[in-house]
């Protein structure tokens, strides 16, 4: 292989660890992100042909809405003041027909990528009019949302991304299916059936920010312990079972293609870890903390107890537990846990390696006003503890025995940074307005966890959970530029005060998107971004970047002539890019704003571009809906790369190609990154995919 073709693997190799593990994570803006599950399925638009009829909405631009307007959609409107921006939509069945009385949230997206989504709070929800029709108004501009629609007799669906800076994402269909079941029996240990039990069906198609995450669908036991939960959507599954008085236990990685029965469950005698948060300089306790447990090592029995498993009764339950918290008190006071363990239990030993396939059945709590938690329904295991609280420094790294009682866990205050928000002509306070923690004056990106927003009379806010190092303040609002504060050093438990943030009015930068052919293009997505990047010029970097979404929250959409305007420019050096589905990207040259003055940025010329699209098959030969493509440039010294995620049918499909060369090869198939597909690709790459403008090639595979 030549050196050229081991480059561009280990390129790609990178990219897929980084996109794997939160790409955010290299930039130097974000702490440590929880776990997250798997990717995300792509958007394939829907046919104009069967595409229902969406109601009423912005075309090109957003326009302001009218509260007496007549409308059957039920509506929700965000906190805070009319920013005239709306998503307005439709939840329909397989046929178009509307589907009434579907729940419908507005998520935050919380994703560093493009590909993907990452969902976050939920903000509101609504419950849709009687034609399917939804509504969520005061959208933020420069916020990302996910908008996910369920319904008790349909499967749940989900539309990305929904930007308050792109009305052609503002009117989504989201379309429900019947799904599929899975049934089956719990029973307990010793054979006799379980009522009451809830099995969960979780999504692993979806990543998700928070550690406790609400089911896709559940359903409850009966008498006989018999249980379905219907309406689930196809796709990779993780299922988990909980009953009151009992071990969790669950099932990882199922491949829902069908209606499944027998998939049954053996619940053990659960045990529990009851403990205290502290803050760890006033030792008052911490409420609202989150408390996750993550089995670590089985305890387990050598030798089978007189009578065998199956002559267990409540007494050797009660003695179980007992020993346990015996063995937690004797390890906290300085005995090694195998001694501890040993000396309560002859024959009874940690096994290290036997835990792997139960290591998903996390167990959570919330710790309550005075300070204390309980962790039910463990296994018989060591458990490593993972608290977090705002306004405090995570603790990661607490490991505690089920059966313990009396488990403390302190927490160091976080850093924080108090201020004000004032406007930088008249110095009178401003009082809605958002701060965010970068690294420098132009982060390349800044993740949605590191902006706080802010409603105070005198303009004051106090930023919590500021990343220790060097940092800016950046302060944001509507009708202004923005504003910086000067750097400054903080360490992990420090609090600053005073620091005053002047917000500015800015400049107005415009300028007109054409094509090749010199006729307008509508609908183009225009960002404004820094000059300079912050990231080091290489080709990884510019790789990643093709990946990432800007750090600029200064976007536009080109009107019907091609126009677009962005306000609320501050002094610098910028350049202006432009991306459209059916063209290929364009950037102007560096451009200057004194901050004052109307700056006309040249003309953008976009190309047509080309289109591959095609079909990922599993080796059974049915259609792969979790696979991702990535497609790189084939052209010498070209550093380009994208990736893509099937839709249901296994369909991707990539436009606005530039005139060239490209290779393809599926990274993930079936939800799994196929590393092995990568490196036969490197050793022999195939024949290169070429495209012209206008063209759509057809490649499956």
């Amino acid at each position: 292989m030549k050196n050229s073709q081991w480059g561009t693997v280990l390129w790609i190799l990178l990219v897929l660890a980084v996109l794997g593990g939160g790409a955010w994570m290299l930039l130097g803006d974000e702490g440590e992100q929880l776990p997250t599950q798997g990717p995300e399925r792509a958007l394939i638009p829907e046919d104009a042909a069967t595409k229902p009829t969406l109601p009423t909405g912005p075309a090109i631009a957003p326009v302001p809405f009218d509260p007496k307007a007549d409308r059957d959609a039920s509506t929700a409107v965000l906190d805070g003041d009319s920013t005239g921006i709306y998503a307005s939509g439709l939840v329909t069945d397989p046929a178009g027909h509307g589907i009434a009385n579907a729940l419908v949230e507005l998520v935050q997206d919380l994703s560093a990528l493009k590909s993907r989504f990452q969902e976050g709070e939920t903000l509101i929800k609504l419950r849709t009019g009687r034609d399917g029709e939804f509504r969520f108004e005061n959208l933020i501009s420069g916020d990302i949302y996910v908008i996910r629609a369920s319904h008790a007799d349909w499967t749940t669906a989900r539309k990305h991304p929904i930007d308050a800076a792109d009305a052609t994402t503002l009117q989504p269909v989201l379309v429900l299916e019947r799904g599929f079941s899975i049934s089956g029996r719990v029973t307990g240990s010793s054979g006799e059936p379980l009522e009451g039990a809830i099995v969960e069906v979780h999504d692993l198609g979806v990543q998700t920010y928070e550690p406790v995450v609400p089911p896709e669908r559940q359903g409850t036991s009966g008498a006989d312990g018999r249980y379905v939960v219907a309406h689930s959507s196809a796709g990779l599954k993780k299922m988990i079972v909980r009953c009151k008085g009992r071990a969790i236990d669950g099932r990882n990685a199922i491949d829902l293609r069908a209606d499944v029965g027998d998939v049954d469950f053996v619940l053990d005698t659960g045990l529990s870890i009851k403990g205290v948060v502290l803050d760890a300089l006033t030792r008052r306790p911490v409420p609202g903390a989150i408390i996750t447990a993550r089995p670590l090592n089985f305890l387990v029995t050598t030798a089978p107890q007189s009578g065998g498993e199956s002559g267990r009764g409540e007494d050797d339950d009660n003695n179980t537990e007992m020993k346990a918290r015996e063995s937690a008190r004797r390890v906290a006071a300085g005995l090694r846990p195998t001694e501890a363990i040993a000396e309560l239990n002859p024959g009874r030993q940690i096994q290290p390696h036997q835990i792997q396939q139960k290591a998903f059945l996390l167990g959570d709590a919330r710790s309550d006003e005075q300070g204390n938690f309980v962790l039910e329904g463990l296994l018989s295991a060591r458990y490593l503890l993972v608290v977090r609280c705002r306004g405090f420094q995570p603790n990661n790294g607490f490991a505690a025995d089920a059966g313990a009682d009396a488990v403390e866990v302190s927490l160091q205050p976080s850093a924080s940074i108090c201020g004000r928000v004032v406007d930088g002509v008249t110095g009178e306070p401003v009082q809605r307005f958002s701060v965010a923690l970068g690294a420098g004056p132009d982060p390349a990106f800044i993740t949605a966890q590191m902006r706080q927003r802010f409603n105070n009379a005198n303009g004051e806010f106090t930023y919590l959970d500021a990343r220790p190092g060097t940092v800016v303040l950046i302060a944001e609002s509507d009708g202004f530029a923005g504003g910086r504060s000067d750097p400054m050093n903080i360490t992990s438990d420090q609090r600053i005060d005073g620091v005053i943030l002047r917000l500015e009015k800015g400049a107005t930068v415009r300028g007109t998107v054409s094509g090749s052919d010199g006729k307008p293009v509508a609908g183009a997505r225009v960002t404004l971004g820094n000059a300079t990047s912050a990231m080091p010029d290489n080709p990884f970097t510019r790789v990643l970047s093709e990946q990432l979404r800007s750090a600029s929250r200064k976007r536009a959409v080109s009107t019907a002539d091609g126009t677009w305007q962005i306000q609320g420019v501050l002094a610098g050096s910028y350049k202006v890019s432009a991306e459209h589905n059916d063209y290929s990207a364009a950037e102007s040259s560096e451009i200057s704003s004194d901050g004052k003055s109307e700056v006309v940025v040249p003309v953008l010329t976009m190309s047509r571009g080309g289109t591959i699209k095609g079909i990922v098959k599993r080796k059974d030969g049915a259609p792969d809906p979790q696979a991702t493509v990535m497609i790189s440039s084939s052209e010498p010294g070209v550093m380009w790369s994208r990736s893509v995620t099937t839709s249901s049918d296994g369909s991707y499909e990539v436009r606005g190609l530039k005139a060239g060369g490209y290779r393809l090869v599926a990274t993930q198939r079936q939800g799994e990154v196929d590393l092995l597909a990568i490196l036969k690709r490197a050793q022999d790459p195939g024949a290169a995919v070429y495209v012209v403008d206008g063209q759509v090639h057809q490649h499956d595979l």
